[in-house]
């Protein structure tokens, strides 16, 4: 339901402290979050290795650097 993935996209900004919204969500391949910033996350795990993936997008090479130190940081806490 609308509520379920509301609450659902609330959990995910949470638990990767972020401070932005979800514009849409794409599990085609993985789990593909678009942020309203522009900014991309996209999860998956890999095709022929025992690792699971991250990617990350932004509109600059730094900003793509700074999402992805945070989201590893904030992968890394929520390991523990």
């Amino acid at each position: 339901t609308l509520q379920r993935q509301k609450c659902n996209q609330q959990t995910l900004l949470e638990a990767f402290s972020l401070h932005d919204e979800i514009k849409s969500l794409d599990e085609t391949d993985g789990l593909r979050v678009s942020l309203t910033s522009g900014n991309i996350m996209h999860f998956r795990p890999s095709g022929n290795a025992p690792e699971f993936r991250c990617y990350v997008e932004a509109s600059t090479d730094e900003g793509a650097d700074k999402l992805l130190t945070h989201i590893m940081t904030q992968l890394m806490t929520l390991n523990k």
